[in-house]
């Protein structure tokens, strides 16, 4: 199962080969993603919101998978950086342990696409014995990734993840489509999750990033937060409401000399993002 024998230079080269590997990958898989959601718009303007739904789900867990090999090629690059000290010390080094343990678990279920990982794997295990690479690959060590870890296990996607994916898709491709308002509320009012978290969640997902989705210029880092909410209301009296609150709490703990100062900053930061 592990090779009993480590060879630094063996590790080395294919660390290389590995980050080589997960960058084509990437771009191979965020370009069919990009087409992809160009599909699931083509079948939402037809109206076959099955299709649709399906597809968006498979969408979800390829953007999943391009974050895990994001997290993978940094620790390669880490270990990199630090293969002085892997050749230097017997002993695993408590700040090397995540890094190496990771890559340990994710081999053997990358292993299709990206086989020089398998080579890491067992030249890691050489180095650290048997054992090791064993509790590495159940994490019964603990010191696996545990957001990567949900990443590449991914069983059952959030109903209210998926509905985000298909408003932002219908946004970004100029497509008519009526949220599901009560999937939205029903798992809000149940506390699984919040609405910023599942937008920003999507927003910086590697389709959205790469689509540019939700990327104006014109907002003021201060409600960042707001316009990756969907329901912060685009229009009407409490289109305000976000901005009068961070006007007055952020002029509480200033002197009053200061507060008029402040308050002609701020507005200077917030009138243009309206007007524009």
């Amino acid at each position: 199962m592990f090779s009993s024998t480590f060879k630094a230079d063996r590790l080395r080269v294919n660390l290389h080969l590995v980050i080589n590997r997960l960058k084509l990958l990437k771009k191979k898989k965020i370009e069919q993603t990009q087409r992809a959601r160009k599909e699931v718009a083509d079948h939402m303007a037809t109206g076959k919101d099955e299709r649709a739904l399906i597809r968006v789900e498979h969408i979800i867990q390829e953007d999943y998978l391009v974050e895990a090999l994001e997290v993978l090629e940094l620790y390669c690059d880490l270990l990199l950086a630090r293969f002085s000290l892997i050749q230097a010390t017997k002993e695993l080094d408590s700040g090397l342990a995540e890094y190496i343990s990771t890559l340990i678990w994710a081999a053997p279920r990358l292993q299709s696409e990206v086989p020089e990982l398998k080579t890491v794997s067992n030249q890691l295990c050489a180095k650290y014995s048997q054992k090791y690479g064993q509790l590495c690959q159940t994490n019964e060590i603990g010191t696996v990734n545990s957001q990567l870890m949900c990443k590449l296990n991914v069983n059952t996607l959030p109903q209210v993840l998926v509905e985000q994916y298909l408003v932002e898709i219908a946004k970004n491709y100029n497509v008519p489509y009526t949220s599901k308002t009560s999937v939205m509320v029903s798992t809000f009012k149940k506390g699984k999750i919040q609405a910023g978290d599942v937008a920003q969640a999507v927003a910086r997902s590697p389709g959205m990033r790469a689509a540019r989705v939700r990327s104006s210029p014109h907002w003021p880092p201060s409600l960042h937060f707001f316009k990756h909410t969907r329901y912060f209301p685009t229009s009407g009296p409490l289109y305000f409401l976000p901005v009068l609150c961070i006007f007055y709490i952020s002029t509480w703990s200033l002197p009053t000399c200061f507060k008029s100062v402040f308050k002609c900053s701020l507005l200077c930061e917030i009138l243009p993002s309206y007007i524009l």
